[in-house]
């Protein structure tokens, strides 16, 4: 495994295999079943978010567009529908994000930032 560990913003795990692995491993789309994915990362990279499993879901689209976009621009529906699945479906990326962020910022991803659950 070729896993290194970046650090131009802190600690962060960089794994391109595992990427590479991740999208021939999601066939679909979380939110609306689509098959055209990209892979995202539910704490950001720009965050220091990590290249491992508890990390990553599939989206439709790109950045910019589909449902992979919609969560990028904070569409409420979008960020609510990933939130929703990541409670329901991920109890190893609600295990990440309190491990890497701590129970206070984990819930603040879930609250406020990025997946719109709970108030």
């Amino acid at each position: 495994m070729d896993v290194e560990t970046d650090f131009k913003d802190g600690a962060r795990i960089v794994d391109p295999d595992l990427m590479r692995q991740a999208h021939w491993a999601f066939d679909e789309c979380i939110i609306c079943g689509g098959i055209d994915i990209t892979i995202h990362h539910i704490l950001p990279r720009s965050q220091l978010g990590d290249d491992v499993w508890e990390n990553l879901v599939p989206l439709c689209g790109s950045g910019t567009h589909g449902c992979h976009g919609a969560v990028e621009a904070g569409l409420d529906s979008a960020c609510r529908a990933l939130g929703l699945y990541v409670m329901r479906e991920r109890p190893d990326t609600l295990a990440y994000l309190e491990r890497k962020l701590g129970s206070e910022g984990a819930r603040d991803v879930f609250v406020r930032r990025r997946l719109r659950i709970g108030s």
